[in-house]
């Protein structure tokens, strides 16, 4: 197989993501295609704002920052009713 060394400049930590791309790319003929697609894709509006408050939320669990308890809260719900007279019963 005929190939070229490519230098690229990321953070280190995505060294090894990069150096698993480059083996898969050696290795697997069609991933060269699925990767291209998944590049080539543009989330919904839905789905980007869903992976930017994703991210959101990552960063304030990785930089140990206080967050707002409302980012984790799940949508309201309306509280259980107790019957007028407390809940006992006679």
């Amino acid at each position: 197989m005929n190939t070229v060394q490519t230098n690229v400049r990321v953070l280190p930590g995505d060294k090894p993501l990069v150096r698993a791309i480059a083996a898969r790319l050696r290795l697997e003929p069609r991933f060269r295609d699925r990767l291209t697609s998944l590049l080539e894709e543009d989330p919904t509006p839905a789905l980007q704002q869903r992976i930017e408050k994703l991210e959101e939320q990552v960063g304030w669990l990785l930089s140990g920052a206080h967050q707002p308890r409302s980012a984790f809260r799940a949508p309201h719900l309306a509280p259980a009713r107790l019957p007028p007279n407390g809940g006992s019963a006679g």
